[in-house]
């Protein structure tokens, strides 16, 4: 008599951290509730002074040992008080260099053990704390990042934050230069390279990818494979439940007459591949329904004659945008 095989769904061990600035920590708590409701253990990693809210969210404290708070290490920063005619601009910059580089080599040195001795399957971390992102990659653990206006890039890959904060908005207008100033004022490559781990791509600052989840850029794949990652679990924690709403109603729309017919033949090699480059499906559909297409105007001006390049192929579906 064979067994059945056990339908019952797996529970992973998850570490969770975050700062204590509030709209940070409150984020990264609620993925830890909604976690732990699902069965899933999770191991926080926050400071002291959280243990309460963490435990309520049905998860396990892990104190700091040596790694200072990123909520502590402002306030040491805003103790000092700088001369009056000490210019604003060149602070700020100095207090966020100070703030950003030392979550990256010693948060990765305070994770890395924990890793090993909880066993723990899956990172999820606050886009500030990217060092937990660092130890993870260095034991091939999958992890992600907590995303927020921090993480969610823009087209040029900068932070979708700078554009808001009057400081750098712009200087977001000017990727490249956006870019090179994130390098020189936050450089955290040789921070990357001294753990060992390969480093960044260029023309992209390196804090910009180091505070995304890997699946976000093309940065070097670690050993864990983003399709069995558990953290799509974390992801998908916060979705709302399917909607009890009707369908929408469906539009049919007419065929162009230099649409190609459904009958035309597959799109040549590297467009056969193609996932939302193009906004129209391979091979365009018909439906049989659809009124017949209009008879194509006539100018009245004399039309020059067709060239060989402007032809009616399936191609001209799958064609790149102009400018891209």
């Amino acid at each position: 008599m064979t067994s059945m095989p056990d339908a019952s769904p797996r529970s992973f061990t998850f570490l969770l951290t975050s700062s204590s600035a509030t709209g940070h920590f409150l984020r990264v708590l609620d993925i830890a509730q909604q976690l732990s409701s699902r069965g899933h253990r999770v191991l926080f990693l926050a400071r002291s002074s959280a243990a309460d809210e963490v435990k309520r969210a049905g998860a396990e404290h892990i104190p700091y040992t040596e790694y200072l708070d990123m909520h502590d290490r402002i306030a040491a920063l805003r103790r000092v008080e700088p001369p009056s005619w000490f210019p604003k601009v060149p602070l700020g910059i100095a207090v966020a260099s100070g703030m950003l580089r030392g979550n990256g080599a010693p948060l990765a040195r305070e994770v890395e053990p924990i890793l090993r001795r909880e066993k723990v399957d899956c990172v999820v971390h606050d886009f500030f704390e990217y060092g937990a992102g660092w130890a993870a990659e260095r034991a091939g653990i999958p992890f992600a990042s907590a995303g927020n206006m921090g993480t969610s890039l823009t087209r040029d890959e900068l932070p979708l934050l700078f554009g808001l904060v009057p400081p750098f908005k712009h200087v977001a207008r000017i990727p490249a230069l956006a870019h090179a100033l994130m390098d020189k004022f936050l450089p955290v490559r040789a921070d990357r390279e001294a753990l060992g781990l390969p480093p960044y791509r260029e023309r992209v600052s390196a804090m910009a990818q180091a505070m995304v989840s890997p699946c976000s850029t093309s940065s070097p794949p670690t050993a864990a494979s983003p399709a069995r990652c558990p953290c799509a679990t974390a992801r998908s924690s916060s979705a709302r439940p399917p909607s009890t709403s009707p369908p929408p109603r469906t539009r049919t729309r007419r065929t162009s007459p230099l649409a190609p017919s459904s009958s035309a033949p597959p799109p040549p090699a590297g467009m056969a591949a193609c996932s939302g480059a193009c906004s129209k499906p391979w091979p365009p559909s018909t439906s049989p329904s659809s009124p017949p297409p209009r008879a194509p105007r006539t100018s009245r001006r004399a039309s020059a004659p067709p060239s060989a390049s402007s032809s009616t192929s399936p191609t001209t579906w799958c064609s790149p945008r102009p400018g891209r």
